[in-house]
């Protein structure tokens, strides 16, 4: 997750560790602000610690992770409603799976020249991990550790059943 205003730019360890994998270009001295042993270590202790960025040090990369669209900015989620949240994730499975069963699909030769249909896949999962986080985030089942300064901007924790009933596949008819 990323947290992204005019006035400050919040990104998550997990996405950092990510951006590096899928080799986008992090600064050396973010990453190690990020992981300082140099391991790029993510946990369930750590999994949703934020860093700040220096936005006006690192424009090039604030601007980077600000268009990477895999990487979900909470202030778009905390805009958009539960029942909204559970309609795009269904979206996003169902797009995953129609990607999935066409890449299966494909012969070998039509797979290596299709590798981004693999990466598209990976990024819509990424995407509904994080949805399902936040919504459990706003249950309370979820530790997210939100920034002082982007506090103010963040709705408080809801209850509703219909979310973790949802997340956990207790209700198969609202997954078809």
């Amino acid at each position: 997750m990323k947290i992204i205003t005019n006035d400050y730019c919040y990104i998550n360890k997990r996405d950092i560790a990510n951006l590096m994998f899928y080799k986008y270009n992090v600064p050396e001295e973010i990453y190690l602000k990020a992981f300082p042993n140099r391991l790029p270590i993510v946990t369930e202790y750590n999994y949703y610690d934020f860093i700040e960025v220096d936005i006006n040090k690192y424009k090039n990369f604030v601007k980077m992770v600000k268009e990477t669209d895999w990487i979900i900015d909470l202030n778009n989620l905390n805009n958009i409603h539960s029942k909204e949240l559970l309609e795009i994730l269904k979206v996003y499975k169902l797009i995953r799976k129609v990607i999935i069963k066409r890449f299966n699909e494909m012969s070998y030769q039509e797979k290596s020249k299709n590798r981004v249909l693999i990466l598209k896949a990976d990024f819509l999962e990424y995407k509904t991990e994080t949805i399902k986080d936040y919504l459990l985030y706003r249950l309370g089942q979820v530790n997210i550790n939100i920034p002082e300064k982007a506090k103010e901007r963040i709705k408080t924790k809801s209850k509703a059943k219909r979310i973790t009933d949802f997340i956990y596949g207790k209700n198969k008819k609202t997954l078809n």
